[in-house]
């Protein structure tokens, strides 16, 4: 007879051998609520997908009718799609870059201090953009880019009046202001896991390189970049495709303007469904890059299993 002590138990075959392995309970318990995220992500995007092979008459969403693939071929045949796709990937392969970068440099910083008395106030100060909100964030620099409000603005035109202060308000500046502030905002975030990353790798490596008579420099290229590197990959893609959806901080600022010069594709789909209504293209578009998105991950995913 089974053992009846409230647990279930399940055979495993191990060679010739079989035994019991009780199921973890906290299964059961946990189930629900990895149930309900799934369906909380999974049921949007099927119903964005049944919605991307209809069309609708303007502001008429309840009246639509089916039309196949035309939704995906009509928003790849868009010609503002071009230039969209083109800000997105300045936006977000800037973006990568620079929170890596800085987040790296800075996460050597503090891992190098570990014994500074300030520490925890420095981390405090470092991490302080990552935990305002982006609307706050955007609010704050759109203020700060005024030509009037602004402190550097209000400082300009008193040293001459012809230089003006519109970093967001130019077409030649709007998309890489953003994509500064975007990198002051998140790159804490990024210094915090590569910090974390920093702090796992093994003490005897380093204490190895210095008896070899290895620099600092030396340290960090082949020491602590090999170590992290798998880590640097991962937060690497992941910055990379939460970064092309993000909609927060350009929306507020400059609503993907001037002329268009900052629209990026969450802006050009929110403007497709809420603005044009037309819900079935800004479905397809939004399908589409799903679709990108899901295959660079599995790609990372492939890359990090070959590794």
């Amino acid at each position: 007879m089974a053992p009846s002590n409230g647990m279930s138990y399940r055979v495993v075959q191990l060679g010739k051998e079989s035994r019991a392995r009780p199921i973890n309970p906290g299964y059961f318990f946990v189930a629900p609520a990895i149930l309900f995220f799934a369906a909380l992500a999974i049921l949007p995007t099927l119903y964005v997908f049944y919605l991307s092979f209809f069309s609708s008459p303007r502001g008429q969403v309840t009246n639509r009718f089916f039309v196949g693939l035309q939704n995906y071929v009509d928003a790849l045949s868009l010609s503002k799609l071009a230039p969209v796709v083109s800000h997105t990937l300045v936006f977000a392969i800037g973006s990568s870059l620079f929170h890596l970068l800085f987040g790296f440099l800075l996460a050597l910083y503090l891992n190098s201090r570990l014994n500074f008395h300030f520490l925890n106030a420095v981390r405090a100060l470092l991490l302080l953009p990552w935990a305002i909100s982006p609307a706050v964030v955007s609010m704050v620099w759109r203020l700060l880019s005024h030509p009037q409000i602004s402190p550097i603005g209000i400082l300009l035109s008193g040293l001459n009046p012809e230089w003006v202060w519109t970093p967001l308000a130019s077409t030649k500046t709007a998309l890489l202001t953003l994509t500064g502030i975007n990198v002051w905002h998140f790159t804490p975030f990024y210094m915090l896991m590569i910090l974390a990353g920093l702090q796992a790798i093994d003490p005897t490596l380093y204490e190895v390189a210095k008896i070899d008579g290895a620099s600092a420099f030396q340290e960090v290229w082949y020491v602590t970049i090999p170590q992290v590197r798998r880590l640097l990959f991962t937060l690497g893609l992941f910055d990379f495709v939460t970064t092309a959806v993000y909609f927060d901080l350009i929306w507020i600022t400059t609503h993907g303007g001037p002329v268009g010069s900052s629209e990026v594709l969450a802006t050009f789909v929110y403007r497709q469904a809420f603005l044009s209504f037309d819900f079935g293209r800004a479905s397809a578009i939004a399908m589409l890059l799903f679709v990108v998105a899901i295959t660079l991950s599995s790609i990372g995913v492939m890359v990090m299993e070959r590794e």
